[in-house]
């Protein structure tokens, strides 16, 4: 654990030589820990070997497929030119964690990039239904996924609850003001 928070300590510092170095030793030392796979693959990552990160992390998944190996595998793949294989990680991911929050959000993110309304609705939904309506986030991107849907009451009542919860955020004072518009 100690090294850990040193390589931790190393990377936020940009030592990153340092960092790489100490958690390649890490790693070979404790193949059996998912945790030192994760640390090597943010030092390969913080030094831009995306490919070699994407790596560690699935190493990481190897023994335990947690969140943090699944959004590490992830980000690392989306970096290294590999979006077809980061989407399926996560994919995976949410398959066998279907209620996880942190995957949910950014596969609802995913969706609404691609425009994918219906599907990014969906996550949305069930992220509201688990979190309460306390999240103005989730309720402005359910609002435009509902807006873009054409079901206008619906997204203007969801646009207002955001904007109340947030009234000088400018995101979501900007999908209120378009949804209103």
């Amino acid at each position: 654990r100690a090294e850990v928070e040193l390589i931790r300590a190393y990377l936020a510092l940009g030592r990153t030589g340092d960092a790489l170095a100490r958690a390649e030793r890490l790693r070979n030392q404790n193949i059996g820990a998912p945790d030192a796979h994760l640390i090597y693959g943010d030092a390969l990552g913080a030094v831009g070997r995306y490919g070699d990160a994407a790596a560690a992390y699935a190493s990481a998944a190897n023994i335990r497929f947690s969140e943090r190996a699944a959004l590490g595998m992830f980000d690392a793949l989306q970096r290294a030119g590999q979006p077809e294989e980061a989407l399926r990680a996560l994919t995976l991911f949410r398959q066998q964690n279907p209620r996880n929050i942190a995957t949910g959000l950014v596969s609802a993110q995913l969706n609404l990039q691609a425009g994918r309304w219906p599907q990014a609705a969906a996550i949305l939904e069930q992220l509201r239904l688990r979190l309460g309506d306390r999240d103005a986030a989730i309720l402005a991107n359910l609002a435009w996924s509902y807006h873009e849907m054409g079901e206008e009451d619906r997204a203007a009542a969801l646009a207002r609850r955001a904007y109340l919860l947030l009234p000088m955020n400018a995101a979501t004072s900007e999908i209120y003001g378009w949804i209103l518009a």
